[in-house]
């Protein structure tokens, strides 16, 4: 048809991803333009969380959270653990114990045992990070 569709968007942005295994690196500013795309045809909660981390990767942690923030303004993301641990990823570049809450958020409605592990992990290490802070400080 001349087009892609969403399942080729989602083709050409796992193939991206690949890229990394033989440059070293992931070509993000094309991965943001993909996601573009993708919203255009299919513009599904994961789709809008991940174009949020791909800005994220290719412009910091604001455009990140910026993009994220508009995620939840129009998107019921209360039971959703991919935005909260997206938003936790961000927030621990800026305000860790806000990142902690998002961390316990996206724990508590993940259902497999190893993405909860992961998050728990993921809030020990910023935990020991503050504290490590608050010391030297």
């Amino acid at each position: 048809m001349r087009q892609p569709g969403p399942f080729q968007l989602e083709a050409a942005i796992q193939s991206a991803h690949c890229q990394r295994l033989y440059t070293g690196t992931v070509p993000w500013h094309s991965i943001v333009q993909l996601y573009r795309q993708l919203l255009a045809v299919a513009p599904t909660l994961g789709a809008r969380v991940a174009h949020a981390a791909a800005l994220g990767e290719s412009g910091g942690a604001a455009a990140a959270l910026q993009a994220l923030d508009a995620v939840a303004a129009n998107s019921d993301v209360d039971a959703y653990a991919p935005y909260w641990a997206a938003r936790a990823h961000w927030l621990a570049a800026v305000n860790g114990p806000a990142a902690i809450d998002c961390y316990r958020r996206a724990e508590t409605l993940h259902r497999g045992e190893a993405q909860r592990h992961y998050l728990r992990q993921k809030i020990e290490a910023l935990q020991n990070q503050l504290k490590i802070n608050r010391e030297q400080n």
